[in-house]
């Protein structure tokens, strides 16, 4: 099959050709649940696209994946579409270009399976003969100047108004998002990803280009995986920072697992989870087989928890992740409460951030991730953005959420670095 480098040329020239990609990678993590070590989806022959919350967005999808050919069709799901059931709505501008939901089923598929077998699909063999006899041009990143929606003033005032709405019993816990922005032209967003690819090498990596807007993507985190008659969930609550010396990362590890407050936030968003899933599973169908296990990433190590759910009989797929989206890992307990505080808080649209890319199959499974550690960037009107967030709880301190938030970021402004200032 195809290294690495392999991919990126094959990624390059089918963005010359087609405005319809993506690409997912787990880098190899030993991901049991996983079906595919990298995926590629090139083009489209057919294609959803839900710009409005007037209609039901996850009706059409539901429409839109039964009956179709490929075996994968490429997806994401835009953290608005909060809006598209509840009583919520998003207060300020989107400028990133992603609509609220896309799915496409590609004209091309060329990826890995878990067994090192591959998977072909469509006129692949044309585009790697292609990607072949491309030169790979050497990129230097333009200067990018990030400058944050919230001073850090600004984010202390919110996380106090977040500990009264805490301390009045509205809400017990609550994701609160920072944002970093620039007006940037002529980028080259695949040398990005592969600069940040090598910072931060995550199981739920990846890149899209969906018209002019992209989406390069560090994720570490499984949103919600469906594989046949079973679901799976897997939230991250809980970070510290990774140690190069093994011995003082052992001791950072130990200090997390044995952290009260990480281990409470992880614990809460668990009942949600559970809660989320038990709508569509079995009488005692639902079971937390992993609970708070710390595990090393590339710059820090995350708690992670595992939520099983047996499904019932006729479990609607796209109604499952509808009920879960979006992931409680990036809203709060009670949900539709979080919400409705991060929206009056945050002034800048999370769109496809704290949302969701992957892949449904023509079997009616799929395997979505949680859009965290990444960047976005509108090659139309220049629009570079990222984000990160942190968990707040009433035992929560302004100043170590704020730093949490800065410590997530750290690789992304690492891929930038020589043009962060």
């Amino acid at each position: 099959m195809l290294t690495f480098e392999e991919r990126i040329n094959l990624l390059r020239y089918a963005t010359l050709q087609n405005e319809k990609i993506m690409y997912l990678d787990s880098n190899n993590y030993p991901d049991i649940y996983g079906d595919y070590n990298w995926v590629i989806l090139i083009g489209e022959t057919t294609n959803l696209e839900v710009n409005t919350n007037l209609t039901d967005p996850w009706n059409a999808l539901s429409a839109f994946v039964k009956n179709k050919k490929a075996p994968l069709l490429g997806t994401f799901l835009t953290y608005d579409l909060k809006n598209s059931r509840e009583k919520l709505h998003s207060s300020q501008e989107d400028k990133t270009g992603f609509p609220l939901l896309a799915c496409w089923e590609p004209a091309a598929i060329i990826a890995e399976k878990k067994d090192g077998s591959p998977l072909y699909y469509g006129n692949y063999e044309n585009l790697l003969k292609k990607s072949e006899e491309l030169v790979a041009s050497e990129n230097t990143l333009k200067e990018i100047s990030l400058k944050p929606t919230l001073t850090k003033e600004e984010y202390l005032s919110g996380f106090e108004k977040i500990q009264q709405a805490l301390q009045a019993g509205d809400i017990y816990e609550m994701n609160f998002c920072q944002h970093f922005s620039a007006s940037i032209k002529n980028i080259d967003p695949i040398s990005l990803y592969q600069k940040l690819n090598k910072l931060s090498p995550a199981p739920f990596s990846g890149i899209i280009k969906y018209n002019n807007s992209w989406l390069i993507c560090s994720s570490p985190e499984r949103f919600l995986k469906k594989k046949g008659s079973e679901l799976f969930s897997q939230p991250i609550k809980g970070t510290i920072k990774k140690f190069a010396s093994e011995n003082e990362n052992n001791i950072a590890m130990q200090q997390l697992m044995g952290n009260p407050k990480e281990i409470n936030e992880n614990v809460m968003i668990v009942d949600l989870v559970r809660n989320d899933l038990s709508h569509f599973a079995i009488k005692n169908g639902v079971q937390v087989t992993e609970l708070c296990k710390v595990y090393p990433f590339a710059t820090v190590n995350h708690m992670i928890s595992t939520v099983n759910a047996k499904l019932k009989p006729g479990a609607e797929p796209t109604e499952i992740l509808a009920k879960a989206f979006p992931m409680g890992s990036m809203t709060g307990v009670p949900k539709i409460k979080a919400l409705e505080i991060a929206d009056a808080l945050e002034n800048f649209q999370r769109r496809l951030y704290s949302g969701s890319i992957g892949y449904f199959t023509n079997q009616g499974d799929f395997d979505f991730n949680v859009v965290i550690r990444s960047i976005t960037w509108n090659e139309k009107n220049g629009y570079f953005s990222l984000s990160a967030g942190s968990a707040i709880t009433i035992q929560a301190n302004g100043e170590d959420e704020y730093n949490e938030c800065m410590l997530k970021a750290e690789a992304l402004f690492n891929a930038i670095k020589k043009e962060w200032n």
